[in-house]
């Protein structure tokens, strides 16, 4: 989509923060407002619970390429793990 999110849609009670700029906002696919930088909120989310499982190191630099290898890696054995514990049950 490419409307821009206008002063207007920022009326919304969820958004009644005077630090919030239309300019950090815009539409998704569906029509929703949100913000433009979600995907690097998610990245350093992804990264701290890696962190927590003691995958990644918070005093070591990294990347988002990182950050996703190392999940993939989490989601592939989580996939083995669960087809695994199916085929035993079967």
């Amino acid at each position: 989509m490419s409307e821009e999110v206008t002063e207007f849609d920022l009326r919304r009670p969820e958004f009644q923060d005077p630090m919030l700029k239309p300019e950090d906002f815009e539409f998704d696919g569906d029509g929703n407002i949100v913000r433009k930088d979600r995907f690097e909120k998610l990245t350093r989310k992804l990264y701290g619970g890696l962190c927590e499982l003691k995958l990644m190191h918070p005093w070591e630099k990294w990347t988002p390429d990182q950050v996703w290898e190392i999940t993939k890696g989490v989601l592939e054995e989580y996939h083995q793990l669960k087809n695994k514990a199916e085929s035993k049950e079967g």
